[in-house]
């Protein structure tokens, strides 16, 4: 497991001092299991799957591809986001709603809106 952690910090261009702030981990911490000196908890590992889209399956065993696909984390998000337990599970059922109550035109009236919406947000940045 160690080189698949360093392989995902060199991939991603990151000192250990970087490495470590974006999992809140320390510098020591992210050296020693680089060496083989700590193992990686269950907590960091998720994290370092949160962080960088990497397969856990990968940096647990290698087999498989390193990194999710974007479809992967879609799904996952998407799953999250329809707990009911989840704050935005009205509303997102309620938008859901909304839209197959729509006629054709209207929604694609409203897909043509938030693209324009899209567009116009990625030129301010």
């Amino acid at each position: 497991m160690k080189n698949r952690i360093l392989k995902i910090r060199k991939d991603n261009k990151l000192t250990q001092d970087a490495f470590a702030e974006r999992l809140n981990l320390s510098k020591n911490f992210v050296w020693m299991l680089e060496k083989g000196e700590r193992i990686a908890s269950d907590r960091t590992i998720a994290d370092i799957c949160r962080e960088f889209s990497v397969n856990e399956r990968w940096i647990r065993t290698g087999e498989g591809e390193m990194y999710k696909e974007i479809e992967d984390e879609v799904a996952e998000v998407v799953s999250e986001l329809l707990e009911e337990s989840n704050p935005f599970y009205d509303l997102i059922i309620g938008i859901m709603e909304t839209y197959q109550g729509l006629d054709s035109k209207s929604q694609e009236l409203l897909k043509n809106s938030a693209q324009r919406l899209l567009d116009n947000l990625k030129k301010r940045d």
